[in-house]
């Protein structure tokens, strides 16, 4: 499967990405590039901040990946 194809699945899966979830259980290192192919297929994908724990309990702003719901624009 590619890499393309497993993130697509993973985001329909789990309602989203982040790039730390597509490390860990994906293997892949360039989510952006993935989600940038994925956009020039056609799939609408949306992105937005949130804020999350680093290693050492610091916040920190992360982008996640979501599909945009069917029938919105």
């Amino acid at each position: 499967m590619s890499q393309k194809l497993e993130v697509l699945t993973y985001i329909q899966k789990r309602k989203g990405i982040t790039s730390m979830q597509a490390f860990v259980d994906l293997g892949i290192t360039r989510l952006a590039s993935r989600v940038y192919e994925l956009r020039g297929d056609g799939h609408l994908i949306l992105d937005y901040w949130i804020r999350v724990k680093d290693r050492a309990g610091r916040e920190v702003k992360v982008k996640r990946y979501v599909l945009q719901p069917k029938g919105k624009k």
